[in-house]
């Protein structure tokens, strides 16, 4: 029977009506990836548009969970995933925070696109109410969609033992069935992971005939899914035998060493990723072939194939490249230290045991090696490698190949102390620090005496790492040499040891408040604080809570800054905090009392729209006792006065006014420096 090929044209999978027992499914389509979506979900761009926040709306415990009745897919079509979710509520795909998908009539059609399959997906069901009102159910997770490694347009075999290997739900139960025959050709366990997508793998006897395959998934839960309409037809009888892996090993740098035996009508071998790109051309000797494979495709599977002289190939052998086993009998590495550089390098220093190697991981990935011939060993880490989660694993020897590592020691997250370099200067006073740590973590800075200058925690984050802060008093001019040590939660620790501080201005002129004055007076509501203190420094006036005024500190030496709220009449126990620019802070409080609202400015003289005589006319009027008056037109002052104690003013034009009308302002200002204004209109006769 002919080969056939599954993905030379567009594949259309009907999703057929079906009793769900709760009535009548209406069809849909699935196509390949690149295809729309059914109608009864929403494309992309279109869910991005009304995109709710799944996180803001509150989780009805009342909501029924979703019923799944249909979730499968094929090799080139997207994944169908459906069922109910009653009441009408929409159903919404989502892998974290991003949706992908959405289904509104209650009986749901959810398409999980082809580029989409290797996410962590769940469904959320979201009801509205009459009135607008928004809840949720729980997120439901959906099982990891089954893959098979290396699947092609044409799919060959050699009639035999066919090997199989791919990835589904850690700790999923894989079923294979021939659906022409019925026969069950294998079952086998998906391995666990941390991220919840496993391997798996199995051998198949596959007669010499096509084959039409349905694998099917069932989580440790209980849910399931299916891969249907594999398909797979006998290799061609004048291709060559299929190259043997003897040997398959990673080597001390990371790299994996894929090894075995050909045929004598094999020219060539060749290393292929999944979708049959060659990756790694073998060298080939008398005693078989040799690969070396880079160790970016560690967790992945490969494929060796074997190719005669005119270039026809062997059916393909998959080869998974797999992280070394944990060995339980291996002892963890011993280290001593862990050394953190102000650019972000981390220097990693160990003691000597029994190891044959020793391997610094990011994940899978190899970032640093070392083996037994060092008896005290330091490997210095790469700033760029040193912001993730890095693990220490001792590796194990068979005699031929390291065959396992050792439990994994997690090195601490870097320590970072922001604005760091290996000199530093700073101002005698308060100094605040901040930086990134691992999450839950212990910050101790300790100077050149092991005085403890402050102790902090670094607050919690998904990523596991965490932001911290704290003040250290550097009140000496003699300078600090200053060692910060990070421990975390559980015990581990890193150092960076010995940054130096040196005073960048021995004279730091002091914060002094001048008005109000300590225990005195002010006028309500906006009072103004005045000082002096030190030239370009930041000056902040606040209470407990609150911030009620700021300010810049001039290049004289003084400060001026109005209340930004209102004050009303009573007692204030405020602090005045100053900042220089090199980040020392001075503090001085501040206490006074709001007097009543100052009196109100009135001028009785000349009245509103009146005469006077000229040129000099006297204006009157009452205000605030200690307030200034001022008379002024646009551009000049006509007059100034002060209130008298009973609250009343007088005052002569300190300028000639001639006949005609005039349009002046008259404003006060209290001793406290809120202020006031009038207008004032007469004419001179």
């Amino acid at each position: 029977m002919a080969s056939t090929s599954f993905r030379s044209a567009a594949v259309v999978c009907g999703v057929l009506t079906a009793s769900l027992g709760f009535g009548l499914l209406t069809p849909a389509a699935a196509t390949a990836a690149t295809a729309t979506p059914a109608a009864a979900s929403s494309s992309d761009s279109t869910v991005q548009e009304t995109l709710p926040d799944f996180d803001s709306i509150p989780v009805d415990p009342s909501l029924e969970a979703l019923r799944f009745s249909i979730d499968w897919s094929t090799p080139w079509s997207s994944r169908i995933v459906g069922g109910r979710a009653g009441g009408g509520d929409d159903v919404w795909l989502v892998s974290g925070n991003q949706v992908y998908d959405r289904s509104t009539t209650g009986i749901f059609f959810l398409v999980v696109q082809d580029r989409h399959k290797d996410e962590p997906l769940e469904a959320i069901r979201v009801h509205t109410a009459a009135d607008g009102t928004q809840t949720r159910g729980e997120r439901t997770p959906i099982p990891r969609t089954i893959k098979i490694d290396g699947l092609q347009q044409q799919n060959t075999f050699t009639p035999g033992t066919t090997h199989f290997a791919g990835s589904a739900t850690a700790g999923a139960t894989i079923v294979a069935k021939d659906t022409t025959s019925g026969a069950t050709l294998f079952t086998t366990e998906v391995s666990g992971a941390r991220n919840g997508t496993g391997t798996w793998n199995a051998d198949a006897d596959l007669a010499d005939s096509d084959h039409v395959i349905t694998l099917t998934q069932t989580t440790t839960d209980g849910r399931k899914n299916e891969l249907r309409d594999v398909r797979f037809s006998p290799a061609a009888s004048e291709a060559p035998q299929a190259p043997t892996v003897v040997q398959k090993g990673r080597v001390l740098d990371g790299s994996f060493v894929v090894a075995g035996s050909v045929a004598e009508d094999v020219d060539s071998v060749v290393v292929q990723d999944e979708a049959g790109s060659t990756i790694a051309d073998a060298s080939l000797g008398e005693t078989g072939y040799s690969a070396r494979l880079p160790q970016d495709r560690v967790g992945s599977t490969v494929y060796v194939v074997g190719r005669t002289a005119d270039g026809t190939s062997s059916a393909r052998v998959p080869v998974a490249l797999e992280q070394l086993p944990i060995d339980p009998t291996a002892a963890a590495p011993s280290l001593r230290s862990v050394f953190v550089y102000p650019d972000g390098r981390v220097q990693v220093v160990g003691e000597r045991d029994d190891a044959p190697g020793l391997w610094i991981l990011d994940g899978d990935r190899v970032v640093g090696h070392t083996t037994r011939a060092d008896a005290v060993w330091s490997y210095t880490i790469a700033a760029a490698a040193t912001g993730k989660q890095l693990d220490m694993v001792n590796l194990v020897f068979n005699g031929r190949d390291f065959s396992g590592t050792s439990e994994r020691v997690a090195l601490p997250r870097l320590l970072r102390v922001e604005g760091l370099a290996d000199e530093n200067d700073y101002t005698p006073g308060k100094r605040a620090f901040a930086g990134t740590a691992e999450a839950g973590a212990t910050i101790t800075a300790t100077d050149q005496r092991g005085q403890r200058l402050f102790e902090t925690k670094a607050d919690g984050a998904r990523s596991g790492v965490g932001t911290w802060d704290a003040t250290a008093d550097l009140t000496s001019k003699d300078g600090y040499e200053v060692t910060f040590t990070q421990t975390t939660a559980d015990g581990r620790s890193s150092v960076m040891r010995n940054i130096a501080f040196t005073t960048e201005d021995d004279a730091v002129a002091p914060l002094v408040v001048t008005s109000p004055g300590m225990n005195g007076t002010a006028s309500g509501p906006r009072p103004t604080f005045t000082g002096t203190g030190q030239a370009g420094s930041t000056i902040e006036i606040r209470g407990t809570s609150r911030v009620v005024g700021t300010a810049e500190v001039n290049a004289d030496g003084k400060w001026s800054a109005t209340s930004s709220i209102d004050l009303g009449r009573g007692s204030y126990a405020l602090t005045a905090k100053q900042t220089t620019t090199g980040n020392a802070t001075s503090e001085a409080p501040v206490r006074f009392s709001v007097t009543a609202t100052a009196a109100p400015l009135t001028v009785t003289s000349p009245g509103m729209n009146g005469t006077t005589t000229g040129p000099r006319p006297t204006f009157t009027g009452t205000g605030q006792a200690g307030s200034t008056i001022e008379i002024r037109g646009t551009s000049r002052v006509v007059a100034t006065a002060e209130v008298n104690a009973d609250g009343k003013w007088s005052v002569a034009s300190n300028i000639d006014l001639g006949r005609g009308s005039y349009a002046l302002t008259a404003k006060q200002t209290t001793p406290g420096n809120a202020t006031s204004e009038l207008p004032v209109r007469f004419t001179v006769k």
